[in-house]
């Protein structure tokens, strides 16, 4: 059984390459986890951090395509932005 608790991250995803304007595209790829990996993805990580998630795409939740995320691992802290 699933935990209730869970948490929806939005990740942001630059390309490798230049598009046609020389610019790089990025892609924004929805994820969700959770339990225990989404209270601590809620607690610690912020706009701007670097991370990896480790799971397996999934439209259950409907039209769109999800990471349903089984792992967070915390690469690097982002800026701090202020308001």
């Amino acid at each position: 059984e699933k935990s209730k608790c869970f948490c929806d991250i939005t990740l942001a995803v630059n390309r490798p390459y230049k598009n046609f304007e020389g610019v790089y595209d990025t892609d924004f790829i929805k994820c969700r986890v959770y339990g225990s990996v989404a209270e601590t993805t809620c607690e610690y990580c912020r706009k701007g951090d670097l991370i990896g998630i480790k799971g397996s795409l999934s439209s259950l939740l409907g039209d769109d395509i999800y990471v349903m995320g089984n792992t967070v691992s915390y690469l690097a802290t982002g800026k701090e932005e202020s308001d």
